[in-house]
């Protein structure tokens, strides 16, 4: 079973959060950023749709058939709809 990051304390309120991320059973995280960060922090200065695009060619974004995003459900935010970015935009693999 997949499991949150959520090592910080429940009662403490995060600022400036980008995203989230989740483990999968076989050690590797998948980072979801929200579309607001996506475009404001993590494409700052790209064409974000652009950037999008060229990771799902590479198999590094996770998404929806016909969409750079997914819809996730989030804890404490319910269904969001994300940038789900593999382990492989790490380079975790042998893919060139």
């Amino acid at each position: 079973e997949p499991a949150w990051d959520t090592e910080h304390a429940p009662d403490v309120r995060i600022f400036n959060r980008v995203g989230f991320r989740k483990q999968d059973s076989e050690g590797n995280w998948t980072y979801y950023v929200l579309p607001e960060q996506w475009k404001a922090v993590v494409c700052k200065g790209f064409d974000a749709g652009m950037v999008a695009e060229k990771l799902r060619e590479l198999g590094a974004l996770d998404c929806d058939k016909g969409k750079a995003t997914k819809n996730v459900r989030i804890p404490g935010m319910g269904k969001r709809r994300v940038y789900a970015l593999t382990a492989r935009i790490l380079g975790s693999d042998d893919h060139e």
